[in-house]
């Protein structure tokens, strides 16, 4: 009996399940406290969702078809995809307000 489904898969559905899993939770929690769905991801965050989305989706695709040693190819998909990432979340407005709290707690 042959192979079917190498370790990529595997990782994959483990960890589309513990997607789908906190997504039940959450949704099932604003549900319970009648919170409104669009809070779940604000207009600000859509960016980060798509880059870590889309990231996670070229990262499975590379792994599970490039060949084993390409570690250059690797190395350079990771840089450029981590820059894909760290653009939408420096942007955020959310880290301004972050940095702005830790500083004022670090100088009291």
């Amino acid at each position: 009996m042959g192979r079917k489904f190498g370790g990529e898969v595997v990782v994959a559905v483990s960890v589309g399940s513990l997607i789908f899993g906190y997504v039940i939770v959450v949704v099932a929690h604003h549900l319970e406290n009648c919170l409104p769905l669009g809070l779940l991801l604000p207009k600000d965050s859509v960016w980060i969702a798509i880059s870590s989305i889309a990231g996670a989706m070229v990262f499975l695709l590379h792994f599970c078809f490039a060949p084993v040693n390409s570690f250059p190819i690797q190395s350079g998909l990771l840089i450029s995809l981590l820059l894909v990432i760290i653009v939408p979340m420096w942007l955020h407005p959310l880290r301004r307000r972050l940095q702005r709290w830790v500083v004022s707690n670090l100088s009291a």
